[in-house]
């Protein structure tokens, strides 16, 4: 597997302080990646800027400072074949997901000369969705959060659905 991203790496480190955050502090509800950072946005809470970094042990040490939260030892990823919803979790699992197999869409880059960022993720309802920008334009993808239409390596599956849809004749996109 090729090294994660600062990107993938934070992202991933996230997901796991989210499934451990504890019950009175605020979740995160939308992140912002401007390329260095990620910027969490909590419910009555300062945006919290975190450095995006490739080293786990960093990230993990960066979220516990920034945002207080400690690690009681989720492996979101050692979950295997039991549904994460059947743990209550959501978000997290889709938050993870997109930090383990984003280097497949840094891959795209190499194969097929295609930059695909992720500039914001964030949740609406009982959605997931993804901001991806490309020098095609900007689509927002979106699955539930119910664990319907799950495949894994859902930030592939969303680049490509972008992809598709800004370079469709006559899409516009901002």
């Amino acid at each position: 597997m090729a090294p994660r991203s600062g990107f993938a790496t934070t992202l991933m480190a996230l997901a796991e302080a989210s499934a451990d955050r504890p019950p009175a502090s605020p979740p995160v509800i939308a992140i912002h990646h401007d390329g260095e950072h990620l910027e969490l946005v909590r419910p009555g809470e300062p945006a919290v800027r975190l450095r995006c970094t490739p080293d786990r042990e960093a990230a993990q040490e960066e979220i516990r400072a920034q945002l207080g939260w400690t690690w009681a030892g989720t492996d979101l990823a050692a979950l295997g074949d039991v549904a994460p919803w059947s743990h209550g979790l959501g978000w997290e699992v889709y938050l993870h997901d997109i930090g383990r197999y984003w280097f497949l869409v840094e891959d795209l880059r190499e194969e097929r000369g295609e930059a695909v960022r992720a500039e914001a993720l964030w949740q609406d309802g009982d959605r997931f969705c993804v901001r991806l920008r490309s020098s095609h334009g900007t689509t927002t993808e979106s699955r539930p959060l119910n664990g319907l239409d799950f495949t894994g390596a859902l930030g592939l599956e969303m680049a490509f659905d972008h992809l598709r849809q800004v370079r469709r004749p006559g899409a516009e996109h901002a």
